[in-house]
């Protein structure tokens, strides 16, 4: 009975100074993914990650930075997963109705599930780094009551060559519908600057943990010395179909120009996040040394996500294409700005920003484009003063508007697929953004169609065209376009 107080005091103990870091599991050579099954308790540890079931499905992490075990329980995840979904978006304590988070998720202790209701979105963030915290219905010490106890954070920034365990709620190929715990043990490659759709992170570690789905973003990689979280997984480029640097496809950053490696995976650090929660347990991101960015935003829109350097009327007339965003807020009066290629310009360095510019003036940024094909990115801060002194943003919170210039037509073929159906042909298409975002059609006779001709294309959408064989054969004429405008040469196919 004594050793059982000792026991108790010591768990309450590690609760209140999170000093008490459980132990890695004995067996972690998990080359391959294998569903976690925990009835003799080998992974105990691993009951604070849970599957969350919100708007998608993703991975969560239960921590417990601070000493307040009175405190609401908090987990980890992606800020994709919790909606933060523009390119610098930010936002605090958001509700949420028929959130829950399904821990103590293994494969064989389906009875033994908890399941606890999401409060509310603490935070999420998609700029500049991945990460979202998640209130549960719940308080640390309820946690604990219910076998649960929190994962560590790392408090330094791991190395390349660290070998870590992916622990998720990712189901396998063969078992979609098994979304149990998973674990694959993994190394850490090195750090790199992503770019992906409209966002850019910094600094994400790639690695080549096994089986890193969807329902992966938000899982931690633990560090198999001391089971600490050194980062949550964020995104691959596994298994994607999609155009570089577009969704579920990142590139990496580099001095030569932006690259996408295949199979590979991203995870955003954790470093520094203890220093985020006040002692209370509580997450404040003003607090000194949290690496979250702020809040408090200003507003930048209209900007072209991709785009030619130049534009042709129907006269030949050439005029150059400018950025043509607009700066507005309410929670400024002033903003500075810096624009240059992505390879070689960093919005949280103060160098370079213009002069303060007045938003009484309008806001309108309406620099030329580079004409050089490559991408650029255009920063932003704000401030109110038209000098900058303290009222003035960090440029740590700086935003960043990507834009790639591309004068080159798409260099894959138009992705058609025709089938001969009982008395019709149809014709199915794809699109692959942003090589190819959307397409002209032109359907004709097959000896009386001039695909050269530019005259009656259509654009055919979305679905499927049905061609009645009896009024065959047809000269079909695609030209696919990419997300900047450009348009490839028509493909003539024949139907008959």
């Amino acid at each position: 009975m004594r050793f059982g107080r000792i026991l108790l005091f010591l768990t309450f103990l590690c609760l209140m100074v999170v000093a008490c870091v459980a132990a890695p599991p004995a067996e972690v050579d998990l080359r391959a993914s294998v569903a976690l099954e925990n009835a003799d308790g080998a992974y105990d540890s691993y009951r604070a990650i849970g599957r969350l079931n919100g708007d998608v499905t993703c991975t969560t992490v239960f921590v417990a930075p601070g000493d307040n075990p009175a405190a609401p329980a908090t987990v980890l995840t992606s800020g994709r997963c919790a909606g933060a979904f523009g390119a610098n978006e930010t936002f605090t304590d958001r509700e949420v109705d028929g959130w829950i988070v399904q821990f103590n998720n293994f494969a064989d202790m389906p009875d033994a599930q908890v399941e606890l209701p999401v409060q509310r979105i603490v935070y999420a963030t998609m700029r500049g780094m991945d990460v979202a915290v998640l209130e549960l219905d719940a308080t640390v010490q309820e946690m604990a009551d219910a076998g649960i106890t929190p994962l560590a954070l790392t408090t330094t920034e791991a190395e390349p060559g660290t070998r870590v365990i992916a622990v998720s709620s990712a189901s396998d190929e063969e078992s979609a519908e098994v979304t149990f715990l998973r674990a694959a043990t993994c190394t850490l490659a090195d750090q790199a600057d992503l770019l992906e759709f409209v966002w850019q992170w910094h600094a994400a570690w790639r690695n080549d943990c096994a089986d890193i789905t969807s329902a992966s973003a938000g899982s931690p990689l633990l560090d198999v010395e001391d089971n600490r979280i050194v980062a949550l997984s964020s995104t691959t480029t596994a298994g994607s179909d999609q155009g570089n640097c577009y969704l579920d496809r990142p590139c990496e950053i580099g001095n030569d120009g932006v690259t996408v490696r295949e199979a590979a995976n991203y995870a955003v650090s954790v470093a520094g996040l203890n220093a985020c929660f006040s002692a209370d347990g509580v997450l404040d991101v003003t607090l000194d040394a949290c690496p979250l960015p702020g809040a408090e935003l200003i507003g930048v829109s209209g900007a072209p996500m991709a785009t030619q350097a130049v534009t042709t009327d129907s006269d030949g007339n050439e005029s150059p294409v400018t950025w043509n965003a607009t700066v507005s807020s309410g929670a400024f009066s002033h903003y500075r700005t810096k624009i240059g290629p992505v390879t070689s310009t960093d919005c949280r360095d103060g160098a370079d920003y213009s002069e303060p510019l007045s938003l009484a003036d309008g806001g309108l940024i309406d620099d030329p484009l580079p004409l050089e094909d490559g991408f650029y990115v255009l920063c932003v801060i704000g401030g109110n003063s038209g000098v900058v002194d303290e009222t003035w943003q960090d440029s740590a919170d700086a935003i960043s508007i990507r834009v790639e210039i591309d004068a080159t037509p798409p260099t894959i073929e138009p992705l058609i697929a025709i089938r001969e159906l009982d008395d019709v042909w149809r014709i199915g298409y794809r699109y692959t953004p942003p090589e190819i975002s959307a397409y002209l059609f032109k359907i004709g006779p097959l000896a009386a169609t001039d695909c050269t001709e530019l005259l009656d294309y259509f654009d055919p959408g979305q679905g499927e065209i049905d061609l009645a064989q009896a009024d065959g054969p047809y000269t079909l004429c695609v030209i696919a376009i990419d997300q900047a405008g450009n348009a490839a040469s028509p493909l003539v196919l024949t139907i008959e």
